[in-house]
């Protein structure tokens, strides 16, 4: 009969125990993570509630192709919109590599990796991943932090305007939060 504390008996105990560690520990991360996403989300609408509040007050009707749209002569407004459009398009073709450049440093520090990144942007924002057509709307300076409103078609009957919050980092327009409140088609 083997000892009590002989590497076969050891082993197995070390085994399940280093399994359970891995589990727990895989628990607390995901737990970590939807914490970081709340408070991210009730961060968003402290710093973003003015903001989207604001634009809602102040960007009405529904600018067609050929008008411009509040904020559109903006010289920082062709930038920005290059930024967004070209994460919404990283998103659709699932290049995570592009989409997580666009996002602003402490974006990516809350997820530490594009794989996670676009996981969440799936699960918690699936008309920004899933967007069949935008419309630019408004850009604003809300109390230093550039704004920019975007009307999204998430898919049939799902509409959302999408209060993108921007920064210039390094001479590249960043991504450092987006803000999402449900409409109506013939509100865009």
């Amino acid at each position: 009969m083997p000892h009590p504390l002989s590497p076969h008996r050891t082993r197995g105990r070390a085994i399940a125990v280093r399994r359970d560690e891995a589990e727990t520990t895989r628990a607390i991360r995901v737990a970590g993570n939807h914490l970081l996403l709340a408070l991210g989300a009730l961060l968003a609408l402290a710093i973003s509630g003015a903001a989207a509040a604001a634009l809602a007050q102040s960007t009405t009707g529904v600018p067609s192709a050929g008008n411009a749209d509040e904020g559109a002569t903006d010289p920082r407004s062709k930038g920005i919109r290059a930024a967004i459009s070209k994460q919404l398009t990283a998103f659709k073709k699932a290049d995570a590599d592009t989409a997580w450049s666009i996002a602003a440093p402490t974006i990516q520090s809350k997820f530490e990796s594009k794989e996670r990144f676009m996981r969440m942007v799936r699960t918690y924002y699936p008309q920004v991943h899933n967007a069949r057509s935008v419309i630019f709307k408004g850009l604003r300076d809300i109390d230093g932090t550039l704004v920019q409103k975007v009307f999204i078609d998430g898919g049939p009957g799902d509409y959302v305007d999408a209060y993108y919050s921007m920064r210039l980092i390094d001479g590249v327009w960043r991504i450092t939060g987006v803000f999402m409140q449900k409409t109506k088609a013939g509100d865009a």
